[in-house]
């Protein structure tokens, strides 16, 4: 944490895991999947049109989490968002 340039540097770490594009949403998105660890995470709802690139963005960032730690879901009813 005490590093020069962290977030630059962890940006330039995802690009090289080959999230290409979308900057500043994919350093936003790595940052709030990282705070699982956090007593209290963050949680983010992605909303974008049709074809967007959506689902490519979310799938390659949950790549770099270890893989016992991700549930995956797509097409939830918006009901259960509710509950």
């Amino acid at each position: 944490m005490k590093r020069k340039h962290l977030l630059k540097n962890l940006n330039t770490e995802i690009l090289k895991a080959g999230i290409v594009g979308e900057e500043n949403s994919r350093m936003l998105l790595f940052l709030i999947i990282i705070s699982y660890l956090n007593r209290n995470p963050l949680h983010a709802l992605v909303q974008e049109s049709s074809g967007s690139g959506k689902t490519h963005i979310i799938s390659r960032i949950a790549d770099l989490m270890p893989q016992e730690d991700v549930l995956r879901f797509s097409r939830i009813p918006e009901s259960s968002l509710y509950n």
